[in-house]
């Protein structure tokens, strides 16, 4: 979906469909007309008179009536509103529903992301820091919270293996993060720590941590 509005303003819904139909012979007018209609969309009013949102439901309804087996969104969720990111998103696991069908969005809106994707990429700059399936990655990144004192002998030895990044210290209690949790790590620190919780992240709270820690490492570097 482009940034930019490559569809003339002074076109209707209508037009629009009729001008794509012109280019991809699979359009499907029907179905882009029923979608237009659930979202109460005038088709005879002009594109130029749309608000944001409805914008951004036309183009996303052009680019599925097109049934392309692939769609590359960028930022498709941005600066709208929630009832427009939820259409959008119901829309995209429909359409992703329907059959062989990829869709790639490039997104700072983690939330949005972790309730249609099935896989990630985390991009550091130019870095691909990690690629893999979502459930895999929700699984080995967990928040630790240790009810210990951060001076215990155990704790700092078991951090030196570098499968665990201090988030937090406090005077009785140890706050990390790792990328690296299974079921090996669960047996030890069940056996090492009498009072630890592990807690699960939000894809937004990986994304940050991992932010952290990567800045970290690069500070070091220099």
């Amino acid at each position: 979906m482009a940034d930019s509005r490559y569809i003339p303003p002074d076109f209707s819904a209508a037009e629009s469909f009729d001008w794509f139909n012109l280019y991809y012979s699979g359009f499907d007018m029907s179905g882009a007309m029923k979608l237009l209609n659930n979202f109460n969309i005038d088709p005879a009013l002009k594109i130029k008179n749309y608000s944001k949102g409805m914008v951004a439901r036309l183009y996303l309804i052009l680019m599925i009536s097109a049934r392309f087996e692939l769609l590359m969104l960028d930022e498709p969720f941005s600066n709208l509103d929630a009832i427009v990111r939820d259409d959008i998103l119901n829309l995209l696991r429909d359409y992703a529903s329907t059959g062989e069908k990829t869709i790639i969005i490039t997104s700072h809106e983690c939330n949005d992301l972790e309730s249609i994707c099935d896989s990630i990429m985390f991009l550091n700059g130019s870095v691909i820091s990690f690629n893999e399936n979502l459930e895999s990655l929700k699984c080995r990144c967990k928040k630790i919270i240790f009810k210990i004192s951060q001076s215990d002998p155990e704790f700092n030895g078991y951090t030196a293996n570098g499968k665990l990044n201090i988030i937090q210290r406090g005077k009785n209690y140890i706050t990390a993060y790792t990328d690296k949790f299974d079921e090996t790590m669960e047996a030890a620190l069940a056996e090492l720590f009498s009072a630890c919780e592990i807690i699960p992240l939000t894809l937004q709270e990986i994304f940050k941590f991992e932010g952290m820690i990567n800045n970290e490492r690069k500070n070091k570097i220099l």
